[in-house]
């Protein structure tokens, strides 16, 4: 199963609450340096007012391997077309 995910979603869970129980993998690395880019924000601050602009051409893909219980998966950052940073995370 695999699911599309926009960067405000991945912004609340990154951001939010259940932030400090997932390290930072390589795919939050790279969307950090891609929004400081693009939205001029620093690290670990939401991309705010030009989080449309980067919703445009930037998804995050999460691919589990079943319906129910994970004890992992993979997560990719998708910006124009390619693929900037894959991870295997687990909860």
């Amino acid at each position: 199963m695999a699911l599309f995910g926009e960067p405000a979603f991945h912004e609340q869970l990154r951001y939010g609450l259940p932030a400090d129980e997932y390290p930072y993998s390589t795919t939050d690395k790279a969307y950090e340096t891609l929004k400081r880019r693009i939205c001029n924000v620093g690290r670990t601050k939401p991309c705010g007012t030009r989080i449309d602009r980067l919703s445009r051409n930037t998804t995050f893909i999460s691919a589990y391997e079943n319906f129910t219980d994970n004890a992992r998966w993979a997560d990719m950052l998708l910006h124009d077309g390619a693929v900037l940073a894959t991870a295997l995370k687990t909860p």
